[in-house]
């Protein structure tokens, strides 16, 4: 009998130590679970961290970008107004050129006029009161040449007020001619 305790003996220590083993292996593997899980513990912890650095980087550059983003809507509005200006410029510096080219034909003509009208005073008058019309058709007048130089802005006067002086010299020669019965 003592040798059948004996075998039980050794029996039981042997499931004693493998027990024992597997206690220690599957507190080893629970330890290593635990400190796992520890370490995805603070992984997250640190993920968040990093999350939320990363988005308040995002939404710093975020800002900066509208702030940005405003500016450049400010300076193409800039350059637009620039540009439309230039624009309104140009088409008035046309325009003003386009009526000076007028103010040399009208001088031209004012020339042929006085020669005509030496023989022929009325047909003088009567081209003096088509130019007079193309005058004001054209708003031809002193004041749309405010840009340019004083002594041309002088030119053009005399050009214009030359046809008022003509028509009326005209005029009051036909009077006086009609009042002598000439």
């Amino acid at each position: 009998m003592a040798k059948k305790n004996t075998l039980l003996a050794w029996s039981d220590m042997g499931v004693s130590s493998y027990a024992a083993v597997k206690s220690r292996n599957i507190s080893t593997a629970v330890s290593r679970l635990e400190s796992d899980v520890n370490e995805v513990r603070e992984l997250s912890i640190a993920n968040i961290g990093a999350t939320f650095a990363v988005y308040e980087l995002l939404a710093s550059q975020g800002e900066e970008l509208r702030g940005l983003s405003s500016q450049m809507r400010d300076y193409n509005d800039t350059l637009e107004e620039i540009r439309d200006h230039y624009d309104e410029n140009r088409k008035k510096e046309l325009i003003t050129g386009k009526r000076r080219v007028l103010v040399l034909g009208i001088k031209k003509e004012l020339v042929l006029i006085e020669n005509i009208s030496q023989s022929h005073p009325e047909f003088g008058v009567l081209q003096l009161e088509h130019l007079k019309d193309f005058i004001d058709d054209n708003n031809i007048c002193i004041t749309n040449f405010q840009h340019t130089s004083f002594d041309e802005l002088q030119q053009i006067d005399e050009v214009l007020s030359s046809v008022d002086k003509m028509y009326d010299r005209l005029v009051n020669s036909l009077l006086e001619s009609d009042k002598l019965g000439l």
